[in-house]
């Protein structure tokens, strides 16, 4: 699952019903998910507010929460970590923040990471948490 307007496009999954179909596929299955569809698979999609409008009035941001309650920024570079910090205190979820050559991979309800980068975990205490190998 690409690119294109997060908020757009989990209301287009959860419009059409995909949302269902998706969270039974993934059971036994595997899905990509880059940018955008990286977001959606998180826990809340308000990390995409820096860079997307919500031009469906979206008012659920729950996203489809495949990521043990973790949310997902992604394209992060450093100068993100205010606006991570203040979501991280709004919402109480902790964040992934991806660069372009870092990604997780979930399995077993175990995140390992992937790419040429660390990445970077956000949490309730403010530490920024570099991670190279399992969540």
């Amino acid at each position: 699952m690409g690119g294109g307007n997060t908020f757009s496009l989990l209301h287009d999954i959860r419009m059409s019903g995909f949302d269902l179909v998706l969270k039974e596929y993934i059971k036994n299955g595997l899905v990509y998910g880059g940018s955008v569809g990286a977001i959606i698979f998180g826990k809340d999609i308000r990390t995409a507010s820096y860079m997307d409008v919500n031009n469906v009035n979206m008012q659920d941001y729950r996203g489809m929460n495949f990521t043990r309650d973790y949310s997902i920024w992604c394209h992060y570079q450093e100068k993100h970590d205010e606006l991570i910090e203040i979501h991280v205190k709004k919402t109480s979820s902790p964040v992934i923040a991806l660069p372009e050559e870092g990604g997780v991979y979930m399995s077993n309800n175990k995140l390992q990471t992937l790419g040429d980068s660390p990445i970077y975990v956000f949490k309730k205490d403010w530490l920024k948490v570099i991670k190279t190998k399992i969540i």
